[in-house]
């Protein structure tokens, strides 16, 4: 019987050793523990190197291995982009144009300049970011040889007069590439490109009063601009409380594309009208689109004051509050009553 006794207390502790066991490995990749980055990075660079390695992986693999060990200036990287310069698959030359960027050999560097001419439009366009990887006097030269002077494709040249702008250090030089750049998509006549000039060079000079000119005129006339450009537009402007934004904010909130308007919603906190909660209180009674009234209840819920309080009270008792958007309303409330910061809004007006 003892025996027995001895048996069971040993099996059950070696379950409970086991159990803890499952417990320790379970917690390390449960996502209870932050996972360590370099642990991440290593992980994928090797699987980066086991694809560049294997003659039969898929395109697909390579591609993006051959891009991400070239950025880390590996030699297989170069190595595999050299010979997929050549490639039959069309990916496989895009990423040899992107990858081989990173290397400043002369090899790789005429390779480089052949793609710049391939027949297929986006390995042309991979090589226009593969000579901006690296700013030197020499890629300059190339980009703007190659790409951005008496271009018969009129997205390429744009495309590489915006990276361009980026090789220029000096402000006086940046705001004259800038300011040719914009010029250059906007007497084109082709609204796509101007389109894509604009959203582009809003993220590299914000301020430029270039930029913020060609965005303001994106807002003085919409019709002749995509939803798109003008949400990018009011969300560029509304967060330097621009003074056209602050003048027609009123214009903005009731526009007639459904991007626009909510973009204006969401620069609510930043403009700070004075007539906010009036004009919250229109948009969610009668606002069409859904996801417009959710922004509303969202941005209403970021400006605890007591004027908001008493708004989605009187929202959630209101009758015209569409169906759709009690949930929101009510997770509104919730968020408002639970918010214990300062309103953004204080002493803005």
């Amino acid at each position: 019987m003892k025996t027995n006794s001895k048996k069971i207390v040993a099996i059950v502790s070696l379950i409970c050793v086991v159990a803890a066991g499952i417990f320790f490995i379970r917690s390390r990749t449960s996502g209870t523990k932050p996972i360590d980055p370099k642990l991440f990075r290593e992980e994928q660079q090797k699987k980066d190197f086991e694809a560049l390695n294997n003659p039969q992986a898929p395109a697909t693999e390579v591609f993006g291995a051959m891009i991400r060990a070239a950025q880390l200036r590996k030699p297989i990287a170069r190595n595999v982009a050299l010979a997929s310069a050549k490639h039959a698959e069309p990916l496989m030359r895009i990423g040899a144009a992107r990858a081989l960027g990173y290397f400043e050999d002369q090899e790789a560097l005429e390779a480089l300049q052949a793609l710049c001419k391939d027949e297929n439009v986006k390995v042309r366009r991979s090589c226009i970011m593969g000579l901006a990887a690296i700013k030197t006097p020499e890629r300059k030269k190339l980009l703007g040889e190659t790409f951005a002077k008496n271009n018969s494709d009129k997205e390429e040249q744009l495309l590489a007069m915006i990276e361009l702008v980026r090789f220029e250090t000096q402000p006086a030089a940046r705001s004259e590439a800038l300011k040719n750049t914009l010029t250059f998509a906007t007497s084109s006549g082709d609204r796509k490109l101007e389109s894509l000039a604009v959203s582009r060079i809003a993220g590299l000079a914000p301020r430029d009063p270039a930029v913020t000119s060609q965005l303001q005129k994106v807002l003085e006339n919409p019709v002749a601009f995509s939803p798109s450009l003008q949400m990018l537009a009011t969300r560029h402007l509304g967060s330097q409380r621009h003074p056209w934004i602050l003048k027609n904010y009123d214009q903005l909130i009731t526009s007639k594309a459904p991007l626009a308007r909510l973009a204006a919603v969401q620069t609510m906190p930043v403009i700070c009208p004075s007539n906010r909660w009036t004009l919250l209180e229109k948009i969610v009674l009668e606002d069409s689109d859904l996801k417009v009234r959710k922004e509303a209840l969202k941005v209403l819920s970021l400006m605890p004051t007591e004027d908001a309080r008493v708004l989605i009270e009187r929202l959630l008792e209101s009758p015209k509050l569409p169906a759709a958007s009690l949930d929101d309303a009510k997770k509104s409330a919730k968020a408002l009553a639970n918010n214990k910061s300062v309103d953004p809004c204080l002493g803005k007006n």
